[in-house]
């Protein structure tokens, strides 16, 4: 019985500092540049009313929009996430639309990278053009603000809290390459910068930037 009790004891142990070197791993926390500087800024929010459509295989927990909208079920794009959302840029630029595919990433390592997922931006600027963005972003830190330590430990979420999670994939920036119109072959880097006003098992007032650095895009 006293095997059995400090077999048990020992695996409760294990699991209570596997835990703990995952919240606090360094290696695990966002690596990306300061975005500050960045000339160009789009403000989006995914809540359900300001999204066209988002659509996923339902096993991240989040709003389909519209409800009824068809599913990522297919295996090769299963945990992909799907957006149309409109992009508000800041005073003195233009409106955009985005289409954004999050893809998680093969190389997700809770040890030693995080959380990764590869997200693919189509921004487009009506009457001026549309540019690509790929980012690598690290989502762990967000997620054990949130889930880590509200779902599994029980704590209260402790208030707004901002991410920048882009870490790639060039030198922690994203990557641009524009398409069409005037920002056509321009080349350039982005950052996303995310804000979490709370979390109740949903991401509740979830809302985000999308910075871009064109060398001669608009502010």
């Amino acid at each position: 019985m006293k095997y059995l009790l400090s077999f048990v004891l020992g695996v409760a142990a294990g699991g209570a500092i596997a835990l703990a070197a995952l919240f606090f791993n360094p290696l695990t926390r966002a690596q990306s540049d300061d975005p500050s500087a960045a000339p160009w800024t789009l403000r989006y929010s995914v809540a359900p009313s300001d999204v066209l459509i988002s659509t996923h295989d339902r096993s991240l927990g989040l709003p389909l929009v519209p409800s009824d909208a068809p599913l990522l079920w297919e295996q090769g794009i299963k945990g992909s996430v799907l957006t149309v959302m409109p992009l508000s840029a800041d005073e003195a630029g233009s409106p955009a639309w985005a289409t954004r595919i999050s893809v998680p990433a093969t190389d997700t390592d809770l040890l030693t990278a995080g959380v990764l997922v590869d997200d693919y931006w189509l921004v487009s600027v009506p009457g001026r053009g549309s540019v690509l963005v790929h980012s690598v972003s690290n989502h762990w830190p967000l997620l054990r603000d949130s889930v880590v330590r509200v779902d599994w430990l029980k704590q209260a979420w402790p208030g707004s809290a901002e991410y920048t999670p882009t870490r790639g994939p060039n030198a922690a920036a994203a990557a641009v390459l524009g398409l069409s119109g005037e920002f056509a072959g321009a080349e350039g880097r982005a950052w996303e910068r995310v804000a979490l006003k709370d979390y109740n098992g949903r991401f509740s007032g979830l809302a985000g930037q999308l910075l871009l650095d064109l060398g001669g895009a608009p502010r």
